[in-house]
């Protein structure tokens, strides 16, 4: 009985590091049109070519011409950044790369709040999800936003889900079926209470536990609320310099 006591601990100790483990790597992502705003996660990156941002498409592509005009901004934590920092986009995987100088960088680990870094993977790509395998998943939901004392502030308070199981993967996304009794989910302010909807984990990292290392496997860009599934892209998709793959199986156009 305390072998299996501890064991259960043990258990419980391990998922909550790892629910844990994703807000390390994360910033929230906000696109402001004149008074209307729109919040995400992105995902900070550096595979030794320059620190990136990574995003869903579907969280600039609406904004994207008028970013480019000049009449919306586009701000990674506290930082602004400018549409030729745009390094691809691809609305098919439904994934976006921003390239952000060093400075910006630096700027972004200095923030205050969440000790942020950049991940950087001790190999790239990674090997794809795993049906059943535990995943971490963290991110900035809309739910909990509010307006800070400051105008202008935002408050976007962390969560992360560190008990999850990949319940299905195709070579274009894999999937999460949610089972929130078996959920275990932080946030650093405790009054919160769980969320409704997951609008805003959009660019949120999916980690799993790989050979004694914690390897950035996907990215969140759908959740279907009536069905409670969430759909995450395959973060292989993102090549090295920021590019993203459009090498697909299923793209048949290519034999055309």
């Amino acid at each position: 009985m305390n072998d299996r006591r501890a064991a259960d601990q043990a258990t419980a100790g391990l998922r909550k590091n790892l629910c844990e483990f994703p807000a390390r790597f994360v910033k929230c992502i906000l696109v402001a049109v004149q008074d209307q705003y729109h919040t995400a996660t992105a995902t900070l990156l550096d595979f030794g070519h320059g620190p990136l941002a990574v995003t869903c498409s579907h969280v600039i592509t609406k904004y994207l011409e008028e970013w480019k005009a000049g009449r919306a901004i586009v701000r990674i934590g506290n930082i602004g950044v400018a549409p030729s920092q745009l390094a691809d986009l691809d609305t098919d995987v439904d994934l976006a790369t921003i390239r952000l100088t060093a400075e910006q960088a630096m700027a972004l680990v200095a923030e205050e709040g969440i000790s942020t870094q950049f991940y950087e993977p001790p190999r790239w790509p990674p090997e794809r999800a795993i049906e059943k395998e535990w995943v971490a998943i963290g991110g900035f939901p809309g739910e909990w936003r509010r307006r800070g004392s400051e105008p202008q502030a935002l408050i976007l308070p962390y969560y992360g889900i560190g008990a999850t199981a990949v319940t299905s993967t195709t070579e274009r996304y894999f999937s999460c079926q949610f089972e929130r009794e078996h959920w275990i989910w932080v946030s650093r302010y405790l009054e919160l209470p769980d969320l409704t909807t997951f609008g805003g984990l959009s660019g949120g990292p999916v980690f799993a536990e790989r050979r004694l290392h914690r390897a950035l496997i996907g990215i969140v860009t759908e959740i279907s609320q009536p069905g409670e599934i969430m759909f995450l892209a395959h973060a292989h998709w993102i090549q090295k310099d920021g590019s993203i793959c459009r090498d697909r199986p299923w793209d048949f156009r290519r034999a055309e």
